[in-house]
């Protein structure tokens, strides 16, 4: 009796092996088939898609394809490890396109360091930050004056005057906001631009 039973569970595991193979292969095939199809799309579409919207929303497509795939694999309880390294695989192509969205959900800070160095304030407070607005203001310009001979728009010139001497209030006055300032002062220190006297003076309660 005892070796009817042996005989039985052999003929069991046998026949689980043949399952178990079976379904490593048929997982094998799914997720290498998979992950080059998903792959092969992000590369080919992504970057012909236009709007950022939807380029998320084709993203989000992809991922879910993902998501299915491991669900499927999770409720089969007779996986071998092999088929781990696919799922794997995939995991890794999923945290790509998770990280893709996050950066055009969220610029970069590479990005917004340039979107800074775009505006207003930080083109005319380098001027500022290097003398050469102080020096023309020594020779009695006025501040459309000095914002043409430095390469502005004339309304740019209010920049120069609210800032030299440093006795207005007003928003477009560099030394009234902190984080301008040394913004601009960090700029300089770390692309080694020599700041002039009068820019360390009036910004100095701003620094150690």
């Amino acid at each position: 009796m005892k070796k009817d039973n042996n005989k039985a569970l052999q003929k069991f595991n046998n026949k689980l092996d043949k399952i178990k193979i079976k379904q490593d292969d048929k997982f094998e095939i799914y997720y290498s088939n998979l992950y080059n199809n998903l792959h092969k799309r992000y590369e080919v579409e992504f970057e012909s898609i236009i709007e950022t919207s939807s380029k998320i929303e084709f993203l989000s497509k992809l991922m879910d394809e993902i998501i299915t795939a491991n669900h499927d694999a999770e409720n089969n309880k007779i996986l071998s490890p092999l088929v781990e390294n696919y799922k794997i695989n995939l995991l890794g192509l999923f945290k790509v396109f998770d990280f893709k969205i996050q950066e055009l959900n969220f610029p970069t800070n590479a990005k917004l360091e340039k979107n800074k160095e775009n505006e207003g304030w930080f083109k005319t407070g380098i001027y500022l930050a290097n003398g050469e607005a102080y020096k023309l203001n020594k020779l009695n310009l006025s501040r459309t004056e000095i914002a043409l001979k430095l390469g502005f728009k004339k309304t740019d010139g209010v920049y120069f005057s609210e800032s030299i001497g440093n006795n207005s209030n007003h928003v477009k006055n560099l030394y009234r906001t902190e984080k301008k300032y040394k913004y601009i002062y960090n700029y300089c220190k770390k692309n080694k631009i020599e700041m002039c006297e009068d820019f360390l003076r009036e910004g100095k309660t701003f620094r150690p």
